[in-house]
């Protein structure tokens, strides 16, 4: 088992290293990460054993006007007696009069090890950038500026990668969401488009059995973006008899999270996530709410223990 983590080390650092041209769009972090990991890892694809499909809906700083507002959807499903995992997802992502739409093909190479599984995923797909300037609210005393009577349309395409190990109790994924920069196609002067850091995600978890009826499981996701400082979230949910999970996280910008997971059937789960800045800037910014469903459609022969953690 050491020498596997030592290997998978080895191989996650030189992932980092060989993305040195990349090019992605600004990524969330999202609250519920531990259950939305194909938006941001494709070698998620296939880890639940079974066809899984998970929305999630983020509304951040409500009744801040033009406050990010994001929609993510996510299918995805082990294939060839679980050596492959497949999948799609997609996010919309709405901030100020900029609308960012992106879809993501997923393939994923899964090695069973005595202990776990290994992923390799790849994801391919594309991002359209709609920006409707006429939006933006000008002093009617300045008269028409005529930079803000344009809307446009801009394209690119993702070529992203990761990896991810999972056990029954333990996980560690290791991903870079956009691996080359492409040519963002409909821009009349690319250099006047503003340009989006590389991003890398690294998540962790396990998961500790008290009882049972009482599982805690910690984790933690770290977002490392060019130019921005690093940001991690720590995270703790406590599950009572599988079918109750209820948690808190500490965002280093400054944020308080608490969290509900209900365990609906043994296909259906809802979270929901409550952000709560604590900062010297709360008073300029309000609350964040996000709500999660995911289904889980699981073979009639399959043993069921307990619900997924993660």
């Amino acid at each position: 088992m050491r020498n596997f983590l030592h290997k998978f080390s080895l191989v996650a650092v030189f992932l980092l290293m060989i993305s040195g041209a990349a090019f992605a769009q600004q990524e969330a972090m999202y609250s519920q990460y531990m259950f939305n990991g194909l938006v941001l890892n494709p070698a998620y694809a296939g880890s639940n054993e079974g066809l899984s499909a998970a929305a999630l809906y983020r509304n951040q700083w409500v009744g801040v006007e033009g406050a990010p507002v994001t929609q993510t959807l996510s299918v995805h499903a082990p294939l060839q007696n679980n050596r492959v995992g497949l999948g799609f997802s997609v996010v919309n992502d709405e901030i100020g009069v900029t609308n960012t739409l992106s879809m993501n093909g997923i393939y994923a190479f899964r090695i069973r090890t005595e202990s776990g599984v290994f992923s390799m995923g790849l994801q391919a797909g594309f991002t359209k950038i709609h920006a409707d300037y006429t939006k933006v609210a000008l002093n009617p005393q300045s008269g028409t500026d005529v930079q803000f009577n344009d809307v446009q349309n801009f394209l690119s395409f993702n070529v992203g990668n990761g990896l991810y190990y999972y056990t029954d109790k333990f996980y560690a994924g290791v991903s870079v969401p956009n691996l080359f920069r492409t040519r963002i196609s409909g821009a009349n002067d690319n250099s006047a488009y503003p340009g989006h850091a590389r991003h890398y995600f690294l998540s962790t978890g396990y998961v500790f059995t008290l009882n049972e009826n009482v599982q805690i499981k910690p984790s933690t996701i770290i977002k490392a973006a060019e130019g921005a400082p690093v940001q991690f979230d720590i995270n703790t949910n406590v599950w009572l008899h599988n079918f109750i999970g209820l948690g808190a996280s500490y965002r280093s910008s400054n944020a308080l999270v608490g969290l509900v997971e209900l365990q609906v059937s043994r296909q259906f789960r809802v979270g929901y996530a409550y952000d709560h800045p604590v900062s010297s800037l709360n008073r300029y910014t309000t609350n964040t709410h996000e709500v999660m469903l995911r289904f889980d459609l699981f073979s009639e022969g399959e043993r069921y223990v307990s619900p997924r953690l993660f």
